[in-house]
């Protein structure tokens, strides 16, 4: 591989790196320094050109932060250079990111709002989103809030998907953090509870918690939309219309307000975990404070319900079921599908399968004022879906439809 020599002062961060975000690790630093004294320096660092002058680091910061410490500015050191595109440049940021701050939460926050950020400006490119995805279900880079393009480019829609498939991160992680990002730019959620978590566990139990506040006083603010918008329908006189108007102030305001009160929900949620009270049902904590009951209200028959809703569940994913033929009747053809249709076809059972298993970690632990009661037939259905879905689920609408409406029948379970 060609090398060059080049002037320490010459040497740039990854263009991607935020580097106010990432502290040095001094620890590291030293005994990098003890390295280069004692044994040399190692010729090892990758850049590429930049067009202003010197070149570009694409990984490697902490060794050019100890030949920094061990050579003056003006002396040179030999770097291996390569044409790498803005693409590899930041991959190769979030690999050397994993690597040097083991996927702590938000450097991991950090890369996906660089994704996205490098996306809006055109630097890379991410997956098209499917044609059936709504349009509520979108979002614009450089924005966060799904449904929201306003300030954006509908041309740079995005999903969690296009997101995942670039950075090469599993989906369901990649959701969560596009979530807390969302929930930072509306104000629902501070930066410095986020910080707060020491790792992912804790991470999402915030992220959950604030968003489960915030849908909790979004709710307020539809009652009082709903009420507005009947109000000037029915809008007759000067007084009439003034009451209406009235009442979309006010549903302005508990939109406005929803934020303001989640946002104070993280913060108490950050703070029983800072002083190690931990997150133990944190998402009701989250929703008390925010004003509502905290008792989810489960539909009549829960158990016939569940029962019914996993049977259709199964009748999907296993193999006898309307995905499980379809699968079995394409793999006697396997040699003649298209290598990319392939590759798109295992990532969604992958996905599938990935959704279900954390679906039966989340219901695996019984709540605690049932720890004592003995619901076998439950639990053997519930932990039955991670297995069901190992055996295969595409992406058709039916199976589409049945997680949907598994979500939102168990959504108060799932806190």
């Amino acid at each position: 591989m060609p090398q060059i020599a080049v002037k320490l002062k010459d040497l740039h961060p990854n263009p991607f790196r935020k580097v106010e975000s990432y502290a040095i690790d001094e620890s590291k630093v030293e005994r990098l320094v003890e390295s280069i004294e004692s044994t040399g320096w190692w010729e090892n660092i990758v850049v590429r050109r930049r067009k202003e002058g010197g070149v570009e680091q694409a990984h490697g910061h902490h060794r050019v932060e100890a030949l920094r410490r061990v050579f003056k500015a003006n002396e040179e050191v030999r770097v291996i250079v390569q044409p790498f595109t803005d693409t590899e440049m930041l991959r190769s940021m979030a690999d050397e990111n994993a690597e040097e701050f083991g996927h702590n939460p938000w450097s991991d926050l950090e890369v996906i709002q660089t994704v996205v950020e490098a996306y809006a400006d055109g630097r890379i490119e991410l997956e098209s989103p499917a044609r059936d995805v709504a349009r509520d279900r979108l979002r614009y880079a450089p924005n966060f809030v799904q449904g929201d393009d306003r300030r954006a480019g509908a041309d740079r829609s995005y999903t969690a998907t296009g997101v995942s498939d670039f950075i090469g991160w599993p989906y369901t992680k990649v959701k969560e953090l596009l979530r807390g990002l969302e929930l930072i730019e509306i104000g629902a959620l501070s930066k410095s509870s986020l910080r707060t978590a020491k790792n992912w566990t804790e991470a999402r139990a915030i992220i959950r918690a604030t968003s489960a506040a915030y849908q909790e006083k979004l709710k307020e603010s539809r009652a009082a939309a709903l009420e507005a918008k009947q109000a000037a329908d029915s809008a007759k006189t000067p007084h009439q219309r003034k009451v209406a108007m009235s009442k979309a102030k006010k549903a302005v305001k508990a939109k406005r307000d929803a934020a303001s009160v989640a946002r104070g929900a993280s913060t108490s949620i950050a703070e029983d975990i800072r002083s190690g009270k931990g997150h133990a049902d944190a998402s009701n904590k989250a929703r008390a404070i925010a004003g509502a009951d905290q008792s989810p209200k489960p539909p009549p028959n829960l158990d016939d319900y569940l029962g019914e809703t996993i049977s259709q569940l199964v009748r999907v994913a296993a193999h006898g079921g309307s995905v499980g033929k379809r699968l079995h009747k394409v793999r006697t053809a396997n040699e003649h599908i298209d290598p990319k249709l392939r590759g798109r076809l295992v990532k969604q059972l992958e996905r599938a399968a990935e959704d279900f298993a954390e679906w039966a970690d989340w219901f695996r632990e019984e709540p605690e004022n049932q720890r004592e009661s003995n619901l076998p037939r439950r639990l053997r259905l519930i932990q039955g879906l991670g297995a069901g879905a190992q055996k295969g689920a595409a992406n058709d609408p039916e199976f589409k439809r049945l997680l949907r409406d598994f979500e939102h029948t168990l959504a108060g379970v799932e806190q």
